[in-house]
């Protein structure tokens, strides 16, 4: 006879579950708070209801960051057909990735962009030094772009994905034991 241990802290919570109803609850103009508070007790698992809800955009941070996110969008589409039209076209669709994440507005990637925005600045640098062709413009335009689009990225990422507050508190439970609990507080 042979039995089977399932570890019920280990199991993997739906984060894509998660982020519906935390996007429901979003557009419905509760507070990232008063949604953790919620999510938690449905999910079980306060750590990773805290680091979905922590990158889902409220409405007002949609509408606040909506001149930057702009600003970053008109970065990457000369980027694209600059790609598209010089490299080659698998490139072109890291592109089109990161247009979508900005358009469709998933903070959770924007650091992502600024990783490769960094990556494309110093690959722009690096062929502004070695390169004999004649199209420097195109370089110097690169150069220019993947500048501010690793700006842009970066501060929304800061602006859309703010750092979750953790502190520990003791407890006692119903066995009269003293335990430690993390509380997530949300910086609106």
């Amino acid at each position: 006879m042979s039995t089977c241990n399932v570890d019920t802290s280990a199991q993997k919570i739906d984060k894509r579950a998660v982020r519906r109803k935390a996007e429901v609850f979003l557009k419905q103009g509760l507070s990232k708070q008063e949604i953790f508070e919620q999510l938690k007790q449905e999910f079980q698992h306060a750590k990773v209801v805290a680091k979905v809800l922590k990158c889902a955009p409220t409405p007002n941070q949609k509408k606040k960051y909506r001149g930057l996110n702009v600003l970053l969008f008109f970065s990457l589409l000369p980027m694209l057909i600059l790609v598209a039209y010089n490299v080659e076209l698998n490139a072109s669709f890291i592109y089109v990735f990161m247009l979508y994440v900005v358009v469709k507005v998933i903070p959770r990637f924007y650091i992502a962009i600024t990783t490769f925005s960094f990556l494309s600045l110093v690959i722009s640098s690096i062929m502004f030094f070695f390169e004999t062709n004649p199209n420097l413009w195109a370089i110097w335009l690169m150069l220019g772009l993947n500048t501010v689009s690793l700006v842009l990225s970066y501060i929304l990422n800061q602006k859309f994905c703010p750092n979750v507050e953790e502190r520990k508190e003791k407890y006692i439970d119903k066995q009269g034991l003293t335990r430690m609990r993390i509380i997530y507080t949300f910086t609106e």
